[in-house]
């Protein structure tokens, strides 16, 4: 059964992940990581047990952006 979402983090093995699409596969291999350290990006993953089926990411300042209108829209 493939798990909801969670943080892409250090503990998962996203060694075996192929999506087809190479430079996909390379950006969550040696990217995804470290853009979430230095805090430029967010990446979720989606498990089954410790295989990863898909990622999405999501640069922050569009996830601050999101936050904000949400804020305002619950303001009103």
């Amino acid at each position: 059964m493939i798990n909801s979402p969670v943080l892409f983090k250090e503990k998962h093995n996203c060694s075996l992940f192929d999506c087809g699409v190479e430079a996909l596969n390379q950006y969550l291999k040696q990217y995804a990581l470290r853009n979430i350290k230095n805090g430029s990006s967010r990446t979720y993953i989606a498990t089954d047990g410790n295989k990863v089926f898909g990622f999405e990411t999501s640069p922050i300042d569009e996830m601050h952006l999101f936050l904000l209108i949400n804020d305002i829209k619950n303001s009103f």
